[in-house]
């Protein structure tokens, strides 16, 4: 891909997955992920409550993440 160094780049959360409790994730240019959109970080918060980034919902993540480590695969 050709793009110069000076792009602006953003990493966009596409989605949330609840039973692995990961993120899909994009990069996209820096101005579409100004506007206003629903995604994996809002996924997030519909399935635990919790704002995505806040100290509550990374305690909650792993929190999940610890009950997924025990769990036999």
């Amino acid at each position: 891909m050709d793009v110069p160094n000076t792009y602006d780049w953003k990493a966009y959360h596409i989605e949330y997955n609840p039973k692995t409790n990961t993120m899909r994730m994009q990069f996209v240019d820096a101005n579409y992920h100004s506007i206003n959109h629903f995604g994996g970080a809002g996924e997030f918060e519909c399935y635990t409550g919790f704002k995505y980034g806040k100290p509550e919902a990374i305690n909650e993540a792993n929190r999940r993440n610890n009950l997924l480590s025990q769990s036999p695969n």
